[in-house]
């Protein structure tokens, strides 16, 4: 992790008031810290609401492990829990909560078993799903001929996926009924690395996978088997990922063409900073992790066995900006557009920055999805703490792509040109060359200067 992350620490003052007035945003100095290349930051362990973050931190102190580990699987959970039940209404836009999550760490860093521990509330709704799913289908393949015809085949309500096909994923999310997956890949090149893999159709299975940062519904026409039908269409498609990748092999999943083309600004990327080392991993109380499981399914809000009942239908809550939520959310916009208008990068920055003021507005949305999940009652509004919340966690992501992305620019060289584009290019721009001369000074061949030349 040292080659990526090895420069000056950013200092950043602790305040006990989360809530900033006026002048405490025209006074931040967010902008100006990214503009003097101070590129890094620690992770705002202090913008998770208090009952993840203190789960994080348990879990954290079990593993012996920074806090970026077990943080990245908890956020990611929690949007999974979510799905499309919860969403904010931002003028035309209606925001959801998916997030792709990556954490960059080096191999031996034990980054894998504190995410597995935050997912395993997820993992036992799959499994109790799992057991519901066969007994149905067992129920199913009793009847006979003329009552399977009046019946409908169960279908598995599944969240976490891991070795999964587009068309597949398209599938799992009719049926869960628009309520969304989650795609969990230890090594996220594994989940990339198999889009188009079976169809020889790569580019299409990518582009359609950037749709679904965006929630496009998902329309399916195609000719069935007889088995069931292969036409539908899913108006909400909630997708969030979680994957790990290594620092040193950056280059494998980002590009400066995944930068300019808004791939890469889809992701949160999370650099742990610090890393403890030794120490020896306790076991989580069982009480915690409880706590934990039922906050989970508060967010979830029906159990598995629900989600098989005909009339199911899950209940969709708006809520909307406060004020005080909406005067923050403006002052951040300022500030991503003079890192945009001012860096010398800042043509590499606009898909960030679009992408960062919705981070921030997701982010906000799934704080008080968090805060909320043991109330009777939702409020209506995204409070201004949870804005603030977001903001400073959205503010940790955009260093992390900005660190990311220069990281990968400053390595990546112009190729070198075939011989033959070198000449058609030089005699484009200078076309009253002698060819003759230009033959007898470079000693390339007239014949060869005459044909590319013509390009």
């Amino acid at each position: 992790m040292e080659n990526l992350i090895n420069c000056e620490k950013l200092i950043v003052e602790e305040t006990n008031n989360p809530q900033l007035d006026n002048d405490q945003i025209e006074n931040s100095n967010f902008s100006q810290d990214v503009l003097n290349g101070k590129d890094e930051m620690p992770f705002p362990e202090e913008s998770l609401p208090e009952t993840l973050r203190s789960y994080c931190q348990l879990v954290a102190d079990s593993y012996c492990v920074p806090i970026e580990f077990p943080a990245v699987a908890g956020l990611f959970a929690c949007a999974v829990a979510n799905g499309s039940s919860n969403r904010l209404l931002n003028g035309p836009y209606k925001n959801l909560t998916i997030f792709w999550n990556l954490i960059l760490a080096d191999t031996g860093k034990q980054k894998t078993p504190p995410q597995k521990e935050m997912l395993k509330p997820i993992f036992k709704r799959d499994k109790e799903s799992q057991r519901i799913y066969k007994e149905k289908l067992k129920e199913y393949q009793s009847l006979n001929k003329k009552e399977m015809n009046q019946s409908s085949i169960p279908e598995k309500k599944q969240f976490l996926l891991s070795d999964v096909t587009l068309e597949a994923s398209n599938w799992q999310h009719k049926f869960n009924a628009g309520q969304g997956i989650g795609i969990y890949s230890d090594e996220i090149t594994r989940y990339l690395g198999s889009l188009g893999k079976y169809n020889k159709a790569a580019d299409a299975e990518i582009a359609t996978r950037l749709e679904r940062y965006s929630n496009v519904q998902i329309v399916v026409n195609r000719v069935g088997n007889g088995d069931r039908d292969s036409s539908f269409t899913i108006y909400d498609s909630p997708e969030n990922l979680l994957g790990g990748h290594q620092p040193s092999r950056l280059n494998r999943i980002v590009s400066k063409d995944t930068i300019l083309s808004g791939d890469f600004a889809r992701y949160n990327f999370f650099l742990p900073i610090d890393y403890r080392k030794g120490g020896i991993v306790k076991e989580i109380p069982e009480s915690a992790l409880n706590e934990y499981d039922t906050l989970i399914n508060q967010i979830f809000k029906h159990s598995p066995e629900t989600l098989y009942e005909k009339d199911f239908k899950r209940e969709v809550y708006q809520y909307r900006m406060s004020n005080e939520a909406q005067i923050l959310y403006d002052g951040f916009k300022i500030e991503c557009d003079r890192i945009h208008n001012e860096s010398p990068i800042g043509h590499y920055l606009r898909g960030i920055e679009g992408k960062t003021l919705e981070k921030a507005s997701r982010l906000a949305l799934l704080f008080q999805v968090i805060d909320d999940a043991f109330s009777f009652a939702p409020a209506p509004n995204i409070s201004e703490i949870n804005m603030h919340r977001a903001i400073e966690l959205t503010k940790y992501h955009f260093f992390c792509s900005v660190k990311v992305a220069k990281s990968i620019l400053n390595k990546e060289k112009t190729p070198l040109l075939p011989k033959g584009e070198l000449i058609r290019q030089f005699f484009q721009w200078n076309p009253d060359i002698n060819k003759k001369q230009f033959s007898e000074v470079t000693g390339f061949d007239r014949s060869y200067i005459q044909k590319n030349s013509r390009k």
